[in-house]
């Protein structure tokens, strides 16, 4: 698993809402998603999605819960792994970053997000923890299908 490409994601509740990020450059330009990026050398995808939040949103996470694992097959061969999990206590306050724009939503924005998140995220919404693989091509612009199981962590 070491030559996977490995990635993290925050999910964050608050109230019957949802903290979402509008991405505004790079992998997913325009596109709405949760706090997330690259995990760094010698990083757990655990402080990864602690990190991410920090970066992208100025808000410290504790309390984390894996609720996720999704492997990402891609047309040249490349893996990419993304772990996924909901933070349960953060502080601070919201500002803005150089990569995207965190808001606070009711409804998450299906429509606006990337294809297999449509499979995932209302898995995760009720409750359930997942292990899903999804196929898109080399360049991430064709979504190619997928699956998601339940899952326990």
């Amino acid at each position: 698993m070491n030559d996977y490409r490995r990635t993290c994601l925050a999910i964050v509740r608050k109230k019957g809402e949802f903290l979402m990020f509008l991405k505004k450059k790079g992998l997913g330009e325009g596109y709405y998603n949760f706090p997330g990026g690259k995990v760094e050398k010698g990083e757990k995808p655990c402080e990864c999605a602690v990190r991410e939040l920090k970066e992208e949103t100025c808000l410290n996470g504790e309390e984390l819960e894996k609720v996720g694992e999704i492997t990402y097959r891609l047309d040249d061969g490349e893996i990419s792994q993304m772990s996924i999990y909901e933070i349960k206590k953060y502080n601070g306050e919201l500002c803005e970053s150089d990569e995207g724009r965190p808001l606070w939503v009711k409804e998450i924005p299906l429509d606006k997000m990337w294809e297999d998140d449509k499979v995932w995220i209302p898995m995760v919404m009720s409750g359930k923890k997942v292990k899903c693989e999804f196929l898109f091509s080399s360049d991430w612009k064709q979504y190619h299908g997928g699956e998601c199981k339940e899952a326990s962590f």
